[in-house]
């Protein structure tokens, strides 16, 4: 019976992963998922001026509250779905396309905060697939490092505009509009839970890093070893080529 169980949670994993890739099929779903429940996500479509997208927990909502801030807000913007699909989607239609990646270890150890749930073995399947998906596309989209997003977002809108030869309004990356965006991020948690959740801050925080602290042993567990290889294979394949 546990074998016929990890058979079928391992085939369900596979059909996720799948769906979440293909945009014939999740962009139409997730469209009429946002409507029946109000979601905060938005997948691509005709209208939209940019996608922003990465693996959950890489610097996802500070990019976007950020672009968003420094633009005209009518501007429609892809993102959050954290699904391959979108980035796909968007680079058939050479929408323009924001890509985050970030060191698999600290990507994967935020997911589990927010994901406790989960396992790391899981979390780092996803990371591999994610980015492992999105390869065939890499010419039509800018891949931006973490690092890069968090330290000097303006450069990255730049580099956005060259190449696709937009005008987007750049963010200037000071330490007040960065603790503005930080206030618009944590009062969004607590509007979304009701009192401040620290399990799904978008932020970094003293709480979080103790949990990620405490995670790390099981991130490092040598059943993982080979999923963790994996991810920094591709993690450091793709480094080499980023944009900014």
């Amino acid at each position: 019976m546990q074998k016929l169980k990890a058979l079928l949670r391992s085939y369900l994993s596979f059909l996720r992963r799948w769906f979440i890739a293909s945009p014939r099929f999740y962009i139409p779903y997730t469209k009429w998922k946002i409507n029946q429940r109000k979601i905060s996500v938005a997948v691509p479509q005709a209208d939209t001026r940019i996608v922003i997208e990465a693996y959950p927990r890489s610097g996802n909502s500070f990019a976007y509250q950020a672009f968003k801030s420094a633009q005209d807000p009518s501007l429609l913007i892809g993102h959050h779905t954290h699904a391959p699909a979108s980035i796909l989607y968007a680079a058939e239609r050479n929408i323009p396309t924001l890509v985050i990646i970030r060191q698999p270890r600290d990507a994967v150890l935020s997911n589990l905060i927010f994901h406790p749930s989960a396992s790391v073995k899981t979390l780092l399947y996803d990371y591999c697939d994610f980015y492992k998906r999105i390869e065939n596309v890499r010419g039509k989209i800018v891949l931006a490092s973490f690092d890069s997003v968090v330290q000097d977002l303006g450069k990255v809108i730049s580099t956005i505009n060259s190449r696709f030869d937009t005008s987007f309004s750049l963010f200037e990356h000071s330490p007040e509009n960065v603790k503005a965006i930080f206030e618009i991020l944590d009062e969004r948690n607590v509007a979304t839970r009701g009192s401040m959740d620290h399990n799904r801050l978008a932020r970094p925080s003293e709480i979080r890093a103790k949990i990620k602290q405490e995670n790390a042993a099981l991130y490092d567990a040598p059943s993982n070893a080979k999923y963790r290889e994996n991810a920094e294979m591709i993690y450091n394949h793709l480094l080499q080529s980023v944009d900014v």
